[in-house]
């Protein structure tokens, strides 16, 4: 894959695996302008985006990871009735006797 390849919107969801609302959606909540994506046209009516495929590939990777820490952080350490899953930070679980 050439470093400084920019495709469009379809390409990039076909070659990550996801649906281009996906990207449409999470563009201004992921990405970052100018280095992930960037607007063909600014001035348009409805300006059309090209991607930077390694660049997008490694932040999902990066999410993907950072929520199934998330998840597996959240299971719960002890089988039994009471016991509290650690959803904040810094809260350790413990069981009601």
């Amino acid at each position: 894959m050439p470093q400084n390849r920019w495709i469009p919107t379809t390409l990039l969801a076909k070659e990550l695996g996801v649906n281009p609302r996906y990207l449409q959606r999470n563009r201004l909540k992921l990405f970052k302008a100018g280095h992930h994506y960037r607007v063909v046209n600014p001035t348009s009516y409805r300006p059309t985006y090209r991607w930077h495929p390694g660049r997008c590939a490694a932040l999902l990777e990066k999410e993907t990871k950072q929520a199934a820490k998330i998840e597996t952080s959240q299971q719960p350490k002890a089988s039994g009735k009471g016991t509290q899953l650690p959803f904040i930070d810094g809260v350790e679980s413990y069981e009601i006797h």
